[in-house]
Parts: structure tokens; sequence; C-alpha cells
């Protein structure tokens, strides 16, 4: 992975962690930090080389001091079949999903198990990197 692909991808991931926190109006973001700071947590499943993904974490820990990230790393296909098990025993352990394959988010989404999540300065994002405006985050119901 060059550079910048790991730059961008760092961003990226990094933007989605802060999107459990700061999404929506000010109220809202206070409601969902005070949440996660109550919980004490992020689970963060990761197809992300693990050295990136550590990075991220600390970064998100720094910005949001009491949420520790909690990153489980492995397979992509191994990410959808964990979420998939756990979605059908009810067991809701994950915040956060990135996977390598495309096609997974095709899959959660046509399932309605991602919401919607649009982070401040999306527009200098490169385009092949957005669906319109718009990126996704898993939805994860307290």
């Amino acid at each position: 992975m060059s550079k910048r692909s790991m730059t961008l991808a760092v961003a990226v991931v990094a933007a989605l962690l802060a999107g459990l926190v700061a999404n929506g109006a000010a109220q809202t973001q206070d409601a969902r930090l005070e949440a996660a700071k109550k919980e004490g947590k992020v689970v963060w499943y990761t197809s992300l080389v693990l050295p990136s993904a550590e990075k991220v974490a600390k970064l998100f820990e720094a910005a949001y001091p009491g949420v520790k990230v909690e990153v489980h790393r492995t397979g992509s296909q191994r990410i959808l079949q964990r979420v998939m098990q756990e979605l059908q025993a009810n067991i809701k352990n994950v915040d956060v999903v990135h996977t390598s394959d495309a096609g997974h988010f095709v899959l959660l989404k046509e399932k309605k198990l991602l919401a919607k999540y649009t982070p401040a300065g999306v527009e200098r994002f490169p385009l092949a990197s957005r669906q319109g405006r718009l990126l996704l985050r898993p939805a994860r119901q307290p």
C-alpha cells in the first residue's frame, strides 16, 4: 500500500470511528460521546493491516479521551461471517466494520444494517471513496 493510500485509508477509517460520537447536531454529538464514554470503548472489526489499525485507534483515543478502541483484526470474509453470526444470535458487539471487500457493504446495505453518515470535509475525499456525498457506517442499536 502506498503512503498516500495508507493516509487515505487512515483518514477514512478515523472519520468513520469519529462518526460514532460526532454525527449530527451538537446535542447528538454530546449524547453519543457521553454514551461512548459510559461504555468506555468502541469495537472495531477491521481487515486493515494491524499497524495501521493500531495507529488509527491511537489517533481516535487521543481525540476522544475516555473512549478506547478495541481492534479486532482479521480477514474480510471472516469479518462478514462474524458480523452475520452475531446478528443472528442478537449479539451487539461491533460499532465499526471495515472490510476490503466492497461487496460486503452492498450486502449489509441491502439488509439495512448500515446508517447514513456524512463526515465533515467529505468533499476533500477522492470521488472514488465516496458514494455520492454519502459514506456508510454500521447501524448499531444499543
